[in-house]
Order: C-alpha cells, then sequence, then structure tokens
C-alpha cells in the first residue's frame, strides 16, 4: 500500500467515526434505551452527553446519565465520575421543572 493510498484510507476512517457520532446524536432517544447506551464506556459518555449535536431533552440526557451510572456500578466507588457527566449537560436549557433536581 502505497503512503498516499494509507492517507486516504486514514481519512475516511476518521470520516467513519464522524459519522458514527453524528448517527448516535440523531438517534439519542433510541440509544438510551438499549442495552447498547449500558455497555458504552465512561468516554463513550462524555463524548456523546457533552455533544452539542445529541438531538434530546434535557431530562432524557439527565436519565441517560443516571442509568448509565448506576448500571456501571460507579454509584459507590466513583461519585467523581458522575459529577463530570453531569458537567457536560446543557442544564441552563432545560425546563424550569427539572432544575431543581439539578
Amino acid at each position: 500500500m502505497t503512503i498516499t493510498k494509507l492517507r486516504k484510507t486514514i481519512y475516511r476512517m476518521g470520516d467513519l467515526d464522524k459519522l458514527a457520532l453524528k448517527y448516535q446524536e440523531s438517534q439519542f432517544s433510541d440509544l438510551v434505551s438499549s442495552q447498547d447506551w449500558l455497555e458504552l464506556s465512561v468516554e463513550e459518555v462524555t463524548r456523546l452527553v457533552s455533544s452539542d449535536g445529541v438531538i434530546a431533552p434535557e431530562s432524557l440526557i439527565l436519565e441517560a446519565i443516571l442509568s448509565w451510572w448506576t448500571e456501571a456500578g460507579l454509584s459507590e466507588q466513583e461519585p467523581e465520575v458522575l459529577s463530570s457527566l453531569l458537567s457536560q449537560g446543557r442544564w441552563p436549557l432545560s425546563s424550569p421543572s427539572l432544575q431543581p433536581r439539578l
């Protein structure tokens, strides 16, 4: 494989990653209601909930973070993970009824 072909392949792989993220953002509601959501890593969840491209109400994002954190078994061992995830939310954009829960 030549260097030019290798660069094109790497470039396309980067595009694939971007396309996958865009798909996850647009299908966030479906993703968080599936087992796939619970199997994501801390880094993957952080990347997704911090993205401005997520199409979902903030209340759904909050519930998704809490369910992932609980399912990941981090509730007692690593409270800073939850704090970090919650800091990624767009809470000023949330409805006034959600804000007291934060």
